[in-house]
């Protein structure tokens, strides 16, 4: 089966597995995620000392959503720097990991679906998945927020020695995108790998998460655009614009996680190997 007839193989199971109703479950845990996410990083910030940081972070942030998004937790956060309730950290971690828990349930359910798979791991089995894959995202996203925060800054002072600090400012930009595309990658290769009850399957998946990836970044793109220049949607909505931003960002992420998986499964399927739980669910 060629390239082309893999991905219209995968548009009509997305369209069969119902993957836009999952795509839209996905965008709600992955907002009712942020704000834990948002609390935690503000104390953070706060409990190192880094409050100065704060301005690379919302920079950062605003590079990579639409305007409105990006000044929604902007604004988040430096409210919640402003008013620091010490004591909080504790409460913070657990919120987050109660909700990123929840948002690896439903993407847990939303691969199988893509992989037409039913669930058949124990309940604690699935409790541990979803507490290792919360460590798991969260070391790379703290790690994605190192690089885009101070990693300008430290390649300027490793490159002074030899002079090329102007070289390699200049060429941060391209450098930048190359690592955040990394860790996608390897975000992605977690996620298709030990997510979904399917029996280990490595073959396939560089062109699954390949594709993800394109369509996550120029989705992505086009959104911001459209959202920045044409959707006026504060003009409409108030201050929900914002947050119907992020939502549409949110869904935009989800589709593409999801079709990398109907991607990953047709090119098996393309391939003679069919997708098998590692678990079979119990028989009733």
């Amino acid at each position: 089966m060629t390239w082309g007839r893999v991905l219209k193989a995968a548009g009509m199971a997305a369209s069969r597995d119902g993957l836009l109703n999952w795509a839209a479950a996905l965008a709600y845990y992955f907002f009712f995620s942020l704000f834990p996410a948002i609390l935690l990083l503000a104390a953070l910030l706060h409990a190192f000392q880094l409050q100065h940081l704060t301005n690379n972070v919302i920079a950062a942030l605003g590079q990579n959503l639409p305007r409105g998004a990006a000044q929604l937790i902007s604004n988040q956060m430096q409210g919640l720097l402003a008013h620091h309730v010490p004591g909080l950290l504790s409460v913070d971690i657990v919120l987050l990991f109660l909700a990123a828990g929840q948002g690896f349930a439903g993407l847990m359910a939303a691969l199988n679906a893509a992989y037409e798979v039913r669930e058949g791991r124990k309940f604690l089995h699935q409790m541990w998945l979803q507490f290792a894959l919360t460590l798991s995202a969260g070391l790379l996203v703290v790690l994605a927020l190192a690089v885009i925060i101070l990693g300008r800054h430290t390649l300027t002072i490793l490159a002074g020695p030899v002079h090329l600090s102007h070289v390699l400012v200049a060429v941060w930009p391209v450098i930048r995108w190359v690592i955040v595309v990394v860790f996608m990658a390897v975000a992605l290769w977690l996620l298709y790998r030990f997510t979904p009850n399917v029996a280990p399957q490595d073959a396939g998946l560089v062109p699954a998460v390949a594709t993800a990836i394109v369509i996550w970044l120029i989705a992505s793109v086009v959104l911001a655009f459209y959202i920045n220049n044409f959707g006026n949607y504060s003009a409409v909505y108030g201050s929900l614009g914002a947050v119907i931003g992020l939502m549409l960002w949110f869904y935009v992420i989800a589709l593409a996680i999801l079709f990398g998986a109907e991607v990953h499964a047709q090119w098996l399927r393309a391939h003679g190997i069919k997708p098998t739980p590692h678990k079979p669910p119990k028989a009733a």
